[in-house]
């Protein structure tokens, strides 16, 4: 008996369903009443695991920056650390640059109400929690941390124009950063909307232009450009120029390969902090070319480790996790470091290994913290969060 004739039988209808992951096609049968499904992504969940682990990779280089002083020529490491900022800032501009060119590709546009929702609930809760628990330890102590002004910057991400980590008290003095996410947030979105892959194309070469102009005008008047959008901004505009050349295909390395972009990134760290040191706080006013040579350095660094972890194939889950809680790592650190200080001043470790222990008790500690964080506090937002999502990313 013919198809057609089953399904007049069973009361079926047949609609063609064309299978995407075997670029094939099926027959599927529905009832001629049923209430038509929410169509799905036909590209699926875009999570790249291999990027968590580097997130983790960049929260560690800052935690140790963050930390105390090593022991003689040891402490460049120390040094090093700052550039776990510039990872971070490389891996968010790639990452959201993905997942706007997908979602214009399958709505063709962007929605940027949903955008600015998916990152408030992402971004919000721990922030501004950092800064309550800010303010109720300045009311407890009877101190003041942060000025009232300072305080309204951080409330409206702008406090990296004016103020810098010193003058942010002790539990925000490192949440600066979130200002300049939080402003190529507000830009992004309405450039790929109107615009597409050539306006973000177009915009990301301006970005690239504009940091070394900046310095240009700056860097021998005293200024601290590691707190300067447009400076910070060299690092968004290379992980939206990398999204965009990786759309062609992840290429293919071998464990070789990896491994001598990885020390590669790494030496190019270490010459910037040998040279400047950029990123370093309280260090300002350096030469132009300084400033130039120490960006490029670390520009290039943040691109070699980048590629090192892309397409990666194993990735150990608890190395995942650890990188889909490093917000929390990171809004914590801070204090963490702070308490393994006193717990071992307290127990008088000997100063040639003080480093070394500090960073590793902080960690532990990090992540304890991180991950009840994670469970209990952030993970019914980013349910929320979930909802308003166009192309589905790691699930929370």
């Amino acid at each position: 008996m013919r198809i057609k004739e089953l399904d007049g039988l069973r009361g079926l209808a047949v609609t063609p369903m064309t299978d995407h992951a075997e670029g094939g096609s099926a027959t599927r049968a529905t009832m001629p009443a049923e209430e038509p499904k929410p169509r799905r992504s036909p590209a699926g969940r875009f999570y790249r695991p291999e990027l968590d682990a580097l997130r983790f990779f960049a929260f560690f280089l800052v935690l140790v920056h963050h930390g105390p002083n090593f022991p003689g020529p040891f402490n460049v490491i120390r040094g090093m650390g700052a550039y776990g900022l510039s990872l971070f800032f490389l891996l968010s501009a790639y990452l959201i640059t993905e997942l706007l060119l997908r979602e214009r590709e399958q709505t063709n546009s962007v929605s940027w109400r949903r955008f600015f929702i998916r990152r408030a609930l992402r971004i919000w809760p721990l922030y501004f929690g950092a800064i309550a628990a800010l303010i109720v330890v300045s009311i407890v102590r009877h101190q003041t941390y942060v000025s009232r002004l300072h305080l309204l910057e951080m409330i409206f991400f702008v406090i990296n124009w004016f103020a810098v980590s010193t003058q942010l008290g002790p539990l925000t003095s490192h949440l600066w950063s979130i200002s300049i996410e939080e402003q190529f947030y507000l830009i992004w979105p309405p450039i790929m909307k109107f615009g597409g892959k050539g306006a973000i194309l177009a915009a990301s070469v301006v970005l690239a232009i504009m940091a070394p102009v900046w310095m240009l005008l700056f860097s021998s008047r005293g200024w601290w450009l590691w707190y300067d959008t447009l400076v910070e901004f060299l690092f968004f505009a290379a992980g939206a120029l990398i999204a965009i050349y990786v759309r062609r295909g992840v290429p293919e390395r071998s464990g070789v390969s990896r491994v001598l972009l990885l020390a590669l990134g790494v030496a190019m760290f270490a010459g910037a902090t040998w040279i400047g040191p950029i990123g370093t706080d309280g260090i300002s006013g350096l030469s132009l070319r300084v400033d130039l040579l120490g960006y490029g350095m670390v520009l290039a660094g943040c691109v070699a480790v980048f590629f090192a972890a892309l397409g990666l194939a194993k990735v150990p889950r608890w190395l995942t996790y650890l990188g889909k809680i490093s917000y929390g790592l990171y809004v914590f650190h801070v204090v963490t470091l702070r308490l393994s200080l006193v717990i071992l001043a307290h127990l008088r470790i000997p100063k040639s290994v003080d480093a070394l222990i500090t960073d590793s008790l902080a960690a532990l500690l990090t992540i304890a913290v991180a991950h009840f964080s994670y469970r209990y506090f952030e993970k019914p937002f980013l349910r929320i969060k979930e909802r308003f999502a166009v192309v589905q990313s790691r699930p929370a």
